[in-house]
């Protein structure tokens, strides 16, 4: 974080508009990182979207496979 202007005397004074201030500069960058976060999500979502279905179909092609295998089994 940029300079804490804080004076070697009356410490607990400065203190308090320090505070503030990392408020104000937590809550910007708060919405700085939501704003990046959101831009970098976007996309990954969809691959996440896309895996899943590919997943999905993986595991269908795997069943359909295997189906006759287990009533193998089974029976």
């Amino acid at each position: 974080m940029v300079g804490r202007r804080v004076p070697k005397h009356h410490s607990s004074q400065s203190g308090h508009g320090w505070n503030k201030l990392s408020v104000l500069t937590r809550f910007i960058l708060n919405r700085a990182m939501r704003v990046t976060v959101k831009a970098l999500t976007a996309p990954s979502l969809t691959d996440i979207r896309t895996r899943k279905i590919a997943f999905k179909s993986k595991k269908k092609n795997f069943l359909t496979k295997n189906i006759a295998g287990i009533k193998k089994a089974r029976a």
